[in-house]
């Protein structure tokens, strides 16, 4: 009740509580990166994250709860699970500030998995849909990655050109 009086309501205790189980289970994970414990407390945030989108779907957090539930995938290696989470935060929240960010890790799990052509779409795709995003002199970067992974050496040349000078900052 002493949420409720000062303007939290339930999905916004979720998201808090499913961001301090996960910054436990990185905390734990960076003591000890096999630790039962820092999957539990993973687990635990992921639940709580899980409930937010099932039971409030109307949320403003929702887009926020998506992404963290993609992280927190990431972190427990479950692939599959981070891809689900992503792109149904690209594809039900596309101007949410994450979205470029979910992009990105869209591409990226698909570059690791070894699906390049996959990763370079995806990246291109962040390109174009955000081009003033802060994150554009990075995805160039990991696109020209894919591309000469690609064999496509004048595509990389092109992505890693098109770099802003300055960065990183």
């Amino acid at each position: 009740n002493v949420a409720a009086r000062v303007g939290f309501d339930r999905d916004k205790v979720l998201f808090r509580l499913g961001q301090c189980y996960q910054s436990l289970g990185q905390q734990q994970q960076s003591q000890d990166p096999a630790s039962q414990e820092a999957m539990k407390s993973i687990d635990k945030g992921l639940e709580s994250y899980r409930q937010l989108i099932d039971e409030y779907p109307k949320s403003s957090l929702l887009a926020d709860a998506l992404f963290s539930a993609g992280i927190s995938s990431q972190m427990k290696k479950d692939s599959a699970a981070a891809k689900v989470f992503y792109q149904r935060l690209v594809d039900g929240y596309p101007q949410h500030p994450a979205a470029p960010n979910a992009v990105l890790q869209l591409a990226r799990l698909h570059y690791e998995a070894g699906e390049l052509n996959e990763a370079r779409d995806l990246y291109l795709s962040a390109l174009t849909k955000y081009p003033d995003s802060e994150l554009k002199d990075q995805a160039h970067m990991e696109l020209a990655l894919a591309y000469k992974k690609l064999g496509d050496l004048d595509a990389a040349i092109h992505s890693l050109e098109t770099i802003d000078s300055a960065w990183p900052q």
